[in-house]
């Protein structure tokens, strides 16, 4: 513990000591060490590594240094990855997140023995593309469309991703036997997870845990063939996800204010949905939405258009607090997360750092949600009864 200490001690000494004797640099700089310009404040920061007399110990990263200068001068959500963007650890992540593996239901690892390149199935959906094909966890996989892959780069493991309905063919080692594997690409809705819902006393709850590809249409689904009163829309433990996503749910309750993406440069940037039929919720109906403290980003956009379009009752505790967006790039062989701006709905103040203030405040530990203790579900039904 101690020796983590002190090598974190010598990474923000050596921070400070480079933007103390840089500090004209940073001030002249401002704008762009706030990624006005995407890049060039890393290359900054780089340059002014390479030049500096102080050294740094053996132990300590490039990418350490990075992020111990942006704790300086960035913000919560500005990061660079120690993740080689050809490395096996970033293409597991990339071929994970794909619409092909989450479509098709599966997942991979890739790594690398020497000289060989590992992929190996470590999850396979029930009921899915791949599991119907007769793909399994424990499958490693030696050929992708007929190309053996065992002696490549890991790069090689992302032509497993394609479009919609092409072919998947693969041929795995599976207990020292070959088998050949082939489906089409599948990346409907189906696929989504994280939505549930229920009919609970006249009262149509929807629970939404995130905001994923393809969950627009499924949250469509929940309202086919139902009877309800009133809507409640839960929305506590979400943290976001896809902000277009979130859009398109509201824009299937409700009628969309104006949603603005304001960058650091200045620029601006109308958000629309991708909904082009008219609300399926009659206006009649009444609507509630549950947070909590962990309800953010995508999440508090859904209940900012629900509230101000529709009168929404907000239940629940303070949501996050969390407007801006971030953007995905490349620096010097690393992956960059960085914040380009934040978003304003309507006429609503930017709720960056402050969150929204629910209507009705229930306290409760959010390790009840779900439970007959559930005492802001509870409230929820009781305000739509």
């Amino acid at each position: 513990m101690k020796n983590q200490v002190n090598s974190l001690a010598l990474i923000l000494t050596a921070t400070v000591s480079m933007a103390l004797g840089a500090g004209m640099m940073y001030w002249k700089n401002k704008e762009r060490l706030e990624f006005t310009d995407k890049y060039s404040a890393m290359l900054d920061i780089q340059d002014l590594m390479k030049n500096t007399d102080v050294g740094l110990p053996d132990d300590v990263d490039t990418v350490d240094v990075y992020n111990a200068y942006l704790s300086l001068y960035g913000d919560d959500y500005t990061r660079v990855n120690d993740m080689d963007i050809g490395s096996s650890k970033f293409i597991t992540s990339q071929v994970n997140t794909s619409s092909t593996a989450l479509g098709s239901g599966f997942e991979i690892n890739v790594a690398q023995d020497e000289d060989q390149l590992l992929v190996e199935v470590t999850k396979v959906e029930e009921g899915m593309a791949a599991d119907k094909a007769g793909l399994k966890a424990g499958d490693r996989i030696v050929k992708i469309g007929g190309t053996d892959i065992t002696k490549s780069e890991p790069t090689a493991a992302r032509d497993i991703m394609g479009k919609e309905g092409t072919e998947l063919d693969l041929t795995v080692l599976r207990e020292g036997q070959y088998e050949n594997i082939s489906f089409a690409r599948v990346t409907d809705k189906d696929s989504s997870r994280g939505i549930k819902s229920e009919l609970i006393d006249g009262v149509l709850y929807i629970k939404i845990e995130e905001f994923s590809l393809f969950n627009s249409g499924l949250f469509a689904e929940q309202f086919d063939g139902r009877e309800y009163d009133s809507l409640l829309i839960d929305l506590r433990e979400n943290e976001g996800g896809d902000l277009g996503v979130a859009l398109d749910m509201a824009a299937l309750i409700t009628q969309l204010p104006s949603v603005t993406l304001h960058y650091k440069s200045g620029k601006t940037s109308a958000l629309e949905s991708n909904v082009d039929i008219e609300s399926i919720v009659d206006e009649k109906i009444s609507i509630a939405v549950l947070v909590n403290e962990k309800t953010a980003s995508a999440a508090e956009a859904m209940t900012v258009i629900l509230k101000d379009a529709r009168g929404a009752d907000i239940v629940g505790m303070t949501t996050f607090g969390k407007s801006s967006f971030q953007e995905d790039g490349f620096i010097n062989g690393y992956s960059i997360r960085y914040t380009s701006g934040y978003v304003l709905i309507g006429d609503r103040p930017n709720y960056n750092g402050v969150g929204i203030t629910p209507d009705i405040e229930v306290k409760m530990d959010p390790d009840l949600i779900g439970t007959e203790d559930d005492v802001q579900l509870q409230k929820a039904l009781e305000i739509l009864g």
